[in-house]
């Protein structure tokens, strides 16, 4: 691996490509990358949709932790 790592090409590296892209099977392809871009959020981030909420009424929760805001001396040493 390492020795294959060493060796270099001649050639640069081309630009990135991504193939045509459709939306649906009955939509004509697209090829331009404001509409691949289009496609691509689509798919990957689909919009807000609702969380179903039904299973947390009836939870039961403990009792909230009392925190005291005060901080002494002896514990600004301590982490110190």
């Amino acid at each position: 691996m390492s020795k294959w790592s060493r060796h270099t090409t001649k050639e640069l590296p081309g630009d990135p490509y991504l193939p045509t892209l459709c939306q649906t099977n009955q939509d004509q392809y697209t090829s331009n990358n404001r509409g691949k871009a289009k496609i691509l959020a689509k798919r990957f981030f689909p919009g807000v949709g609702q969380a179903d909420l039904q299973d947390t009424s009836n939870q039961i929760y403990p009792p909230p932790l009392n925190i005291s805001y005060m901080i002494s001396v002896k514990e600004i040493k301590d982490t110190i």
